[in-house]
């Protein structure tokens, strides 16, 4: 290999470097000042017919852009001998997954004509990378799918059950750079504005037209809402968007995002593609929020909201729910209500003789501990009932504009409270479905007669919907636990709706597990596994939340 400038960068040669540059498709629409700066930090280099570029096994910090010339792809079985995988040619690029990952080469390349290049080295890249994400988006982009050819061919026929650990490796470093490059963003101060949410959300059919009819109304509210939540960023709220390139635009592909629920406890909501099938962007939004999430000292627990008739969003958080401990998570069906109060209120059901419905105090907080510990040992905890009108939260809150607080209904039989349920207050559209105000976390003691919970659980929806409209609400929004409250009967104020929610709520000693779960789809996203299926559903993952 031969240095044409070595260590100057090209620089004597510059107007050519450009020009070399400007043709090469991984720069495609890159201005021409970013590939004059760029130029300034390659070097051009020359290798003759049969010489090596790289070979398998040695370590690399470098990629190389061909500008002339071809190049063969060699890789070494394990007896030794050498097979031909791919050519090179003018236009394409090699050794980033070297550079990306710091693993050794994965292949041989050998000059089969005279071969002329462009060598950029890491710390250079790296440099470059820090004002250009689209850029480091196609390169990862690249480094994937080469490596999944590369595993697929070394690893024929069923699923492994222990993936080789220098795959393990390389998959922690693309995931990182697919982190990295969503996080590239906040580093360079690129604003997200309400205005790229909304289009974005409604570009992938996650706001569908219904949808948007609803929030018609509301509109300037959930406009205000967001862009105090996006100002309040890392704070009370956080967002990871993944851009990239298309057609020489940087353009958002991939979005999730999460609000602090309770303190300690955050919601992880829209996990939103724009494209059908596309998982890579998906799984690194995941795992992002999850790292961010773990790597905060205060936060004890997370929790999912999500469509279980999505096949895509089904699969991937109910297959999590079933390998998570039964101890330290939970997974519950909810139908989800949602009614325009009448004038005056949800009418009365009947009340049993012997029981109130009325606002929890203070002195109420152990017993209805006990009673949502019955639901899930971790309940209490997940719910911060230490706090039970949320003060602290809510103040964190008001600091950026906005609120949140709930009220705890109690219903109390005989002296004891044998049933509760939460009406939470927020700033509107925070989940765009309205769920951050709804009635929740219904709980009645399973040891009465079932029409006697049946009754109570209207009772205490009843005051709840009667509570929100005392406070100047329109409408009226619950999650009710159909496994639990067996409700099946209806209830008169809040008509069913076709649509139902799963939550999963899973603790923080979890959040390695989960991140391990996701990896693994990750995984088989690069292998191409058969068992990561292409048929799971529109709008792909298309939308815990919604």
């Amino acid at each position: 290999m031969v240095d044409q400038n070595p260590g100057q960068g090209g620089r004597s040669g510059r107007p050519n470097i450009v020009e070399q540059l400007s043709l090469l498709p991984l720069l495609d629409g890159l201005p021409v000042a970013e590939i004059e700066r760029l130029a300034g930090l390659v070097v051009p280099v020359t290798v003759e017919p049969g010489g090596h570029v790289v070979r398998q096994g040695e370590q690399g910090e470098e990629i190389f852009l061909i500008v002339a010339g071809t190049a063969d792809v060699f890789e070494h079985e394990p007896s030794g001998r050498a097979q031909k995988v791919a050519q090179m040619r003018k236009g394409e690029f090699f050794g980033e997954i070297s550079l990306l990952t710091a693993q050794p080469r994965t292949a041989d390349v050998v000059a089969s004509t005279r071969l002329d290049m462009l060598r950029l080295r890491r710390s250079d890249y790296l440099q470059f990378l820090a004002g250009r994400t689209d850029l480091h988006a196609r390169v990862t982009e690249s480094a994937a799918q080469r490596a999944g050819a590369t595993l697929k061919r070394l690893t024929p026929g069923p699923p492994l059950r222990g993936t080789p650990s220098p795959f393990d490796r390389l998959l922690h470093r693309l995931i990182d750079h697919e982190i990295d490059t969503m996080r590239a963003a906040e580093v360079r101060g690129d604003p997200i504005t309400f205005d790229e949410v909304v289009n974005f959300y409604g570009a992938t059919r996650f706001l569908y037209p219904a949808k948007l009819g609803v929030l018609e109304t509301q509109f300037d509210a959930v406009r205000a809402t967001w862009e105090r939540l996006i100002a309040a960023n890392d704070d009370v709220f956080k967002i990871l968007m993944l851009r990239r390139v298309v057609d020489g635009q940087l353009v958002v592909k991939n979005s999730i995002c999460a609000f602090e629920y309770v303190p300690g406890s955050w919601q992880i909501q829209h996990l939103v593609s724009a494209d059908r099938h596309e998982r890579s962007g998906t799984l690194a939004s995941l795992i992002g929020m999850i790292d961010w999430l773990y790597g905060r000292p205060d936060v004890k627990s997370a929790r999912w909201t999500y469509r279980p008739d999505n096949p895509g969003t089904s699969r991937l958080f109910g297959g999590l729910a079933a390998v998570l401990p039964s101890d330290r998570s939970l997974h519950s069906l909810l139908d989800y209500y949602v009614t325009r109060l009448p004038p005056g209120g949800p009418s009365a059901q009947t009340v049993l003789d012997d029981v109130t419905i009325r606002l929890a105090e203070p002195h109420d907080l152990a017993d209805v501990r006990a009673l949502y510990r019955a639901r899930h040992p971790l309940m209490p905890e997940w719910l911060c009932l230490d706090d039970p009108q949320l003060v602290g939260l809510n103040a964190r809150y008001r600091a950026h504009g906005m609120h949140r607080s709930r009220d705890l209904w109690l219903a109390v039989r005989a002296g004891q409270i044998c049933g509760t349920v939460t009406c939470w207050w927020a700033s509107e559209g925070v989940n765009f479905s309205f769920i951050e105000n709804a009635t929740d976390d219904l709980v009645i003691d399973q040891a009465m007669p079932a029409d006697v919970r049946t009754t109570i659980a209207r009772e205490l929806l009843t005051s709840s919907m009667n509570h929100y409209q005392s406070r100047g609400r329109p409408y009226a929004v619950g999650l009710v636990d159909v496994e639990s409250a067996r409700l099946d009967q209806g209830i008169a104020s809040l008509p069913r709706t076709s649509k139902k929610y799963a939550r999963l709520c899973v603790e923080h000693s979890c959040f390695p597990a989960a991140r391990e779960y996701f990896e693994r789809h990750y995984s088989r996203l690069l292998l191409q596994r058969s068992d990561f299926d292409e048929s799971d559903g529109g709008g792909e993952f298309g939308g815990p939340g919604e």
